[in-house]
């Protein structure tokens, strides 16, 4: 289904919940399955002085995850998607490409993890954050139509946004 901002705000079909419902859940437990049985020394090591440990990357997927459902409630009172946009597209571009970005970027400082917390403490909080994102999935009205700036993919509508998060989960860095 190809959906352009001509047509009005709209919550999502049933293909695209299930979509975003399935990548969210195999993407949670491709995490889950990476990290099981690491050691504490594990979860700490960093390759490099300049490079995050597991144990930060996952304080900083959780970070993300709490910071979903606040955008996903701005979203209708967002701009609307310019005129033309192919949805479906982008939705596959996401899919396709944002597990796979190599190029690093340096995450605002409110995204940046501290290192401080224990793996219990993150798991812990990705989990309830990627629970919430779920439910939100299913409960947000108007996921389609209006569009906020992505600091990395441009703008994207609430299920992009959706898509986005659960991809980046699965992010490969060079």
């Amino acid at each position: 289904m190809s959906t352009t901002s001509n047509e009005a705000l709209r919550c999502l079909g049933a293909e695209e919940k299930s979509r975003a419902s399935d990548y969210l859940a195999s993407t949670r437990d491709a995490l889950l399955k990476a990290v099981d049985e690491l050691s504490f020394e594990q979860w700490r090591f960093k390759p490099t002085a300049d490079r995050w440990s597991i144990g930060e990357i996952v304080e900083h997927l959780a970070i993300i995850e709490a910071r979903v459902p606040a955008l996903i409630g701005r979203m209708s009172e967002a701009p609307a998607a310019e005129p033309g946009r192919k949805d479906s597209e982008i939705d596959e571009f996401i899919l396709a490409a944002a597990s796979k970005v190599t190029k690093r970027f340096d995450a605002p400082s409110e995204l940046q993890p501290t290192g401080q917390h224990s793996p219990e403490h993150c798991l812990r909080q990705f989990l309830d954050g990627r629970a919430h994102t779920i439910r939100l999935r299913e409960a947000a009205p108007f996921l389609r139509g209006r569009v906020l700036p992505h600091p990395v993919f441009g703008p994207l509508d609430g299920y992009q946004r959706i898509l986005a998060t659960a991809a980046h989960t699965m992010r490969r860095s060079s």
